[in-house]
């Protein structure tokens, strides 16, 4: 017959067991596992933009840059306020050596070695492994990484050694996070870089038709030559089609809007003996904004100089006097006839004198007829933009300036005729912002 006896808790003892295990994890070309990613920093100038900013492995690259700084090496100048947590044994107050107003020092040990990049676009590697792997932290001495051309390893302090050239110092590892930082500049491209597929916009009316995008050569390959038949679209719109050659087709709805989608890239690498060679970019983003098509045009229409015509020359068309005949009275007196009486008094008559008609001009004025020159039709502009001002010559006389479209009524036309060779210019404006358009 069996019997059970209650223990009592003072009678368990409870003994701790550690296991290890060893991991090997292949990185030819790149890790294809997700239990280790490898990320890169840059310290990069400028404003951060949430759109334009370089993104490896779904990280800001800036961002990891700072958060390892911040973390592990203290070179940064802002204030952290920690004054309850001053009693942690791995706290410390500011010193001459240490620009902050306080830190966490997770790695005291006097050997350690920590050399962080300060230059502008200098970087970082980081080699995160998962916690499932290295469970409480990584063990001293048993960390590495090897090729061809080196050999790292940790020297139980937290350096990372490259014993196969001359001992350099290649950056360090924290055994407790399972985080290496590769911080020897001459290292960064151990691990070869993922393309970099950058934020895309485009910009058009909703009168335009179907329009194509070439993602290909927007893409940065790194070093790596990039496939532009890997394209690959994560689009829940349907309207973004791949057209399988590292362009993309929107077929625009007509309505305005903002459409995106995101993408992604091959790339291989070139001259390596891996058997998989292609490494896949970020997930980059393609935004469409369709518009309104408020625009307006800007149609010039020239006059052409009119050359002077020649003054015209009068016809002249003669109005004769009519000539006076016997027995009618003379349009003009006629002079007096001289009667003379001799002895035998014989009158002598002495002709009538018929005056010469008088010929009076009058000009009949008959114009020839000057061809009007027809104006020309200069370029038609279509322009949407506020704020710009607009120069158009015009090549024979002063140009009139026609404008027509939705957003014609936000245009200051100021006439400023200015001499330009044979022709004018015509300067307008553009001023308010309240028409949205291309």
């Amino acid at each position: 017959m069996a019997s059970f006896k209650r223990l009592k808790r003072s009678d368990v003892i409870s003994v701790p067991y550690v296991a290890n295990k060893n991991w090997v994890f292949e990185f030819c070309p790149y890790p294809d596992d997700k239990n280790i990613m490898i990320y890169k920093g840059t310290n990069m100038t400028g404003s951060f933009s949430l759109d334009y900013d370089s993104v490896t492995e779904g990280q800001y690259e800036r961002l990891v840059y700072s958060q390892i700084n911040h973390l592990f090496y203290q070179n940064f100048t802002s204030s952290l306020s920690t004054s309850s947590l001053a009693s942690s044994l791995y706290y410390d107050a500011m010193t001459q050596t240490r620009a902050t107003h306080s830190y966490f020092d997770y790695n005291d040990n006097p050997l350690l070695v920590k050399s962080f990049p300060t230059g502008a676009m200098e970087g970082i590697r980081v080699i995160s492994i998962s916690q499932d792997i290295y469970g409480q932290k990584v063990l001293p001495h048993q960390f590495e990484i090897s090729a061809s051309n080196f050999y790292i390893k940790d020297d139980g302090v937290g350096n990372l050694i490259d014993y196969k050239n001359s001992n350099a110092h290649v950056g360090n590892i924290f055994y407790s996070h399972g985080i290496s930082v590769i911080t020897n500049q001459d290292y960064q491209l151990m691990f070869p870089l993922p393309p970099l597929a950058p934020f895309r916009v485009e910009r058009i009316n909703d009168a335009t038709g179907n329009y194509t995008v070439n993602l290909h050569n927007a893409v940065d390959g790194r070093g790596c030559i990039v496939n532009a038949s890997s394209l690959e679209l994560f689009d829940d719109t349907g309207l973004f089609t791949n057209n399988g050659n590292g362009t993309v087709t929107f077929n625009n709805p007509q309505v305005p809007g903002v459409y995106q989608t995101f993408y992604t890239l091959e790339a291989t690498l070139a001259d390596s003996n891996c058997t998989n060679k292609t490494i896949t970019s970020n997930k980059g983003k393609l935004v469409i904004y369709v518009v309104k098509n408020c625009g307006f045009s800007v149609q010039i229409v020239e006059n052409p100089i009119v050359s002077p015509s020649p003054s015209p020359t009068p016809t002249l068309t003669p109005t004769p006097t009519p000539t006076s005949s016997p027995g009618s009275i003379p349009a003009s007196p006629s002079p007096t006839p001289t009667v003379t009486i001799t002895p035998t008094i014989t009158p002598t008559i002495t002709p009538t004198i018929t005056p010469t008609p008088t010929v009076t001009i009058t000009p009949t004025l008959t114009p020839t007829p000057t061809p009007t020159p027809s104006p020309v039709l200069a370029t038609v502009y279509q322009i949407c933009s506020t704020g710009a001002n607009y120069f158009i010559e015009g090549t024979y006389s002063y140009p009139k300036i026609t404008i027509s479209g939705d957003c014609a009524q936000f245009i200051s036309n100021t006439t400023r005729p200015i001499a330009v060779g044979a022709g004018y210019t015509e300067f307008f404006t553009i001023t308010p912002s309240t028409c949205d358009c291309i």
